[in-house]
């Protein structure tokens, strides 16, 4: 037997990239199921982080080799190393690539450099590290791409959230629940326009919503919301409401110019990061002794 797609769907318009998978039934005369074929009915694959990560901040390049195809996703940011536990550290500032499927082969993917805010160019940053991480994806998927028009999320039917409990073993999670919204992020102290920066003159209340058109899914799942102040987590918020506000103490904000970042994250996967640029006057740090 032999099967053919056109990358259409049942209304001729062209699908928008993702990975996509045949399902068969085969029925006998009175249409009861003899056998099925589902690719997604399999186990799940070991994670694979490929080694070869090379960026060209000049060109804006940066490029990685995967084995087989497989769900992607590409952070930058700012990670120092322990020198006792030998690990790396630090806020995540942008991500590149959401969990989006690449073929397999040698990957180039465009990034200029800049932060979720651009404010923040994230090449010049001391101990600036990049992370890639491909699932596998099952045998038989089907990869589109060249559709810029419209996005896999603006395409797919809305589909009510499910719950997921801390702990509950990890599911696989669908293409919607495997994407994390926008975030916006907010100080509620004055912002200086020139400068491109937030000034902090005693406590400080950082405000961050996700985007409503896409947070159900993602707030359904066990969520944790970082703050970090430079390289520094200074504050941890466990399964936070949308909006959430973080109240940071004047004591923990030395003086001089900073970045502060907000990382929130599911434990099941998805992640969404913004930055700012916060200065610090000298008064504010001797006022909190």
């Amino acid at each position: 037997m032999l099967l053919s797609w056109d990358g259409r769907d049942e209304r001729g318009g062209v699908v928008p990239n993702e990975a996509y998978f045949v399902r068969l039934r085969l029925l006998d005369g009175r249409k009861k199921t003899l056998s099925a074929f589902d690719p997604l009915a399999g186990p799940g694959r070991n994670r694979e982080s490929p080694e070869d990560v090379t960026y060209s901040s000049a060109d804006g390049i940066l490029t990685y080799s995967l084995a087989r195809p497989g769900r992607v996703h590409v952070e930058a940011g700012q990670a120092p190393l322990d020198p006792i536990t030998k690990t790396r550290t630090g806020p995540v500032l942008k991500v590149i690539v959401d969990r989006e499927p690449r073929p397999a082969g040698r990957i180039l993917e465009r990034w200029d450099g800049w932060d979720e805010s651009r404010t923040i160019f994230v090449p010049e940053l001391t101990d600036m590290v990049f992370s890639v991480v491909a699932t596998p994806l099952p045998d038989g998927a089907i990869l589109a791409t060249g559709n810029r028009d419209r996005t896999f999320l603006d395409y797919a039917p809305a589909r009510p959230p499910r719950r997921h409990e801390d702990g509950a073993p990890s599911p696989v999670l669908n293409a919607l629940e495997d994407r994390a919204p926008r975030m916006s992020l907010q100080a509620l102290v004055p912002y200086d326009a020139a400068a491109k920066r937030y000034v902090a003159d005693g406590d400080l209340t950082v405000r961050v919503e996700l985007d409503p058109a896409r947070a159900a899914h993602f707030v359904s799942q066990p969520t944790e919301v970082q703050l970090f102040l430079d390289h520094e987590r200074i504050l941890t918020a466990v399964r936070p409401s949308n909006p959430a506000q973080l109240v940071v103490d004047s004591a923990k904000l030395p003086s001089g110019e900073h970045r502060l970042a907000v990382n929130w994250f599911s434990k099941l996967g998805p992640a969404t990061v913004n930055a700012i640029r916060l200065y610090v006057p000298e008064k504010t740090r001797k006022a909190s002794k």
